[in-house]
């Protein structure tokens, strides 16, 4: 039976409210849950509907991610291969010696700052870069495949985590060389076929075609749903296993380096 959120009372700081106060509050433009295979809640803000594609943000990171764990089982890349092998581009650069699992793992050694605050930070000029700010610094490259290139290093590969959204915009660019397709192919037959999607989702791209991975794809709401299932049922979709479960099983999995490199 479908929830009736103005019956759930929920903790807000020392408060108690409903929870249909707490989305109203927030200005969501969409909220759904899924309780064993049913969905419990279903709403739509004035400018949503359920035809309605809405950027997914850092979503977006967990589609490019499970769309490696794919590419990685159909043996067309290794996560311990350097990114130089498949992006000839990168040779010479800050990314020599940089594994797959670096960028997986945000542990690449290289300076980037996305301190949203500061418009100066990495993180603004890329904006400019990709075309979701007005340019402002004279000189940038024209595209993200000539910006991602010139970034310094700061360390060696592999350290501690640092999340910096550019590296799976550079993962992405390294599963387009690897399967030989555009982002957008890859996600469109190794994931949106196979689960279920009611609605093609899209993503952005900078001038030159490159994509923001790191969180410019769109989607409706039930197929963002759909996607999160896929991970919930390990990977299973009407029967088909679509995402490897062992990736899925590995992702779950605690991994004391990791959470050491979190912790730097």
């Amino acid at each position: 039976d479908a929830i009736d959120l103005d019956g759930v009372v929920v903790n807000v700081g020392e408060q108690r409210q409903s929870a249909a106060a707490v989305v109203e509050a927030s200005n969501t433009d969409a909220l759904i849950m899924v309780h064993q295979g049913r969905i419990r809640v279903e709403q739509y803000g004035a400018t949503m509907a359920p035809n309605r594609t809405h950027i997914v943000m850092s979503v977006s990171k967990s589609v490019t991610s499970t769309l490696a764990g794919i590419l990685i089982s159909e043996g067309l890349l290794g996560s311990s291969d350097v990114v130089t092998r498949y992006v000839p581009e990168l040779v010479g650069t800050g990314f020599d010696g940089c594994t797959v699992q670096d960028l997986l793992d945000f542990r690449a050694g290289i300076a980037f700052s996305e301190d949203y605050a500061d418009l100066d930070a990495d993180v603004r000029i890329y904006e400019q870069v990709a075309g979701h700010r007005p340019r402002t610094k004279p000189g940038l490259p024209s595209t993200l495949y000539d910006y991602m290139p010139g970034l310094a290093s700061r360390g060696h590969h592999g350290g501690a985590f640092d999340y910096q959204s550019i590296l799976t915009d550079l993962l992405a660019w390294v599963l387009e060389c690897a399967a030989g397709a555009t982002f957008a192919e890859l996600v469109t037959s190794r994931i949106w076929s196979r689960i279920g999607a009611e609605f093609d989702a899209e993503v952005t791209v900078d001038p030159g075609g490159c994509a923001l991975a790191d969180g410019g794809i769109c989607a409706t709401l039930r197929d963002v749903a759909r996607f999160g299932l896929a991970h919930l049922e390990r990977g299973v979709v009407a029967d088909r296993q679509v995402v490897p479960r062992a990736w899925i099983l590995e992702c779950a999995r605690r991994d004391e380096e990791l959470v050491d490199a979190y912790q730097r």
